[in-house]
């Protein structure tokens, strides 16, 4: 794990993570960051103070997972496997058990956590089902018809928002699902930029945020009605997305792509650009190792620190954004990345 100041850049610590780091999620409470490496089958729980590894799992279960949520007051994380979740233990790490998935059912792509309610909302292809934080338990599932890529829980208005693309033929047009938090009904449907891959919300400002790497085009919507407030064009290939509610501001990086950088990011530089959470300007970037690839982000809002997953060397022209929960930020999948590679954890110290 590195730790890095984000006014002056100064590199502070690194942590060498397993194979494939794509997806890292904050347990608050404990302290703790859950990183998931694809290439290796395995999950690392660090000190996100120190950034020292204190537990690796490497479940039976577990096979080219793509994201992690944790639920704090359930002591729980939630990591998807071939045919159901694995759940794990946030005070050690430890596998507690596996919740089974119909055979019919496609792998989970997205997986989100409302702490109030205390379910986890994970997203299979055109479903969403609704699961128990505490006891893992399947409650229901609910069909949305699309092309589901990622999902974010707002709270306060007791709302789920499940973006994606609208289905065969539709030519990547996106669509934003507003489902009811207690009985999944869908409520509403809202169209966003096209090819939808990660989505944020902010329940103190009532944003919500959605990133498309087609366009390189952050859609802001009013958490409420629905309605899109303004659309923030940053570049190509924008991919993974953290609030920090508590300062107000949105993070938002690149995949490193050296042919193809963010109008903030300097070629063949992995960047992560902080973001005004109300108005969404531009408001700094961070500066990440040359010719990496940024794999996910998640901030710990208690701290002031920004966990970001890399990859170095690594290069795709081909990805896929897939949501994660907790924390509300969205890790990138490398689904044709040319080699395993260990990635490392850069811990960045925001100076507002």
């Amino acid at each position: 794990m590195a730790a890095v100041d984000a006014t002056t850049g100064m590199l502070l610590y690194t942590t060498t993570t397993d194979w494939n780091p794509v997806a890292a999620a904050v347990d608050e409470r404990t302290g703790h960051v859950f990183v998931v490496n694809n290439g290796a089958s395995s999950v690392t729980m660090l000190d996100g103070r120190s950034g020292c590894i204190l537990h690796t799992v490497s479940p039976a279960t577990m096979n080219g997972s793509l994201v992690v949520a944790v639920a704090e007051r359930s002591g729980r994380a939630f990591v998807p496997c071939p045919g159901g979740v694995d759940v794990l233990a946030t005070a050690n790490g430890q596998l507690l058990h596996t919740v089974s998935w119909p055979a019919s059912a496609s792998s989970v792509v997205a997986i989100a956590v409302d702490e109030r309610t205390s379910r986890v909302f994970a997203v299979s292809s055109g479903a969403v089902s609704m699961l128990n934080a505490a006891t893992g338990t399947l409650q229901r599932t609910v069909t949305i018809g699309r092309f589901a890529r990622a999902v974010a829980v707002d709270e306060r208005t007791n709302r789920v928002f499940v973006a994606g693309s609208g289905g065969v033929g539709s030519a990547g047009t996106g669509v934003v699902s507003v489902l009811d938090a207690t009985t999944g009904v869908i409520m509403r449907t809202i169209s966003v930029d096209r090819f939808p891959w990660a989505i944020a919300v902010d329940d103190r400002t009532d944003r919500v945020f959605v990133t498309s790497p087609a366009t390189g085009r952050v859609d802001v919507l009013e958490a409420t009605s629905g309605r899109l407030l303004r659309a923030v064009s940053l570049g190509p290939q924008t991919a993974a997305i953290a609030v920090d509610a508590r300062r107000g501001h949105v993070f938002v990086t690149d995949v490193g792509l050296q042919d193809r950088p963010l109008h903030f990011v300097n070629s063949g530089t992995a960047q992560v650009g902080m973001l005004d959470a109300r108005t969404g300007e531009v408001l700094r970037t961070l500066n990440m190792a040359d010719h990496a690839t940024v794999a996910s982000i998640a901030v710990d809002e208690r701290t002031g620190h920004l966990f970001v997953a890399t990859i170095p060397g690594s290069r795709s022209d081909g990805w896929d954004g897939m949501a994660q929960g907790i924390r509300r930020w969205l890790p990138w999948f490398p689904g044709s990345t040319p080699r395993s590679v260990r990635g490392t954890v850069s811990t960045l110290t925001i100076a507002y």
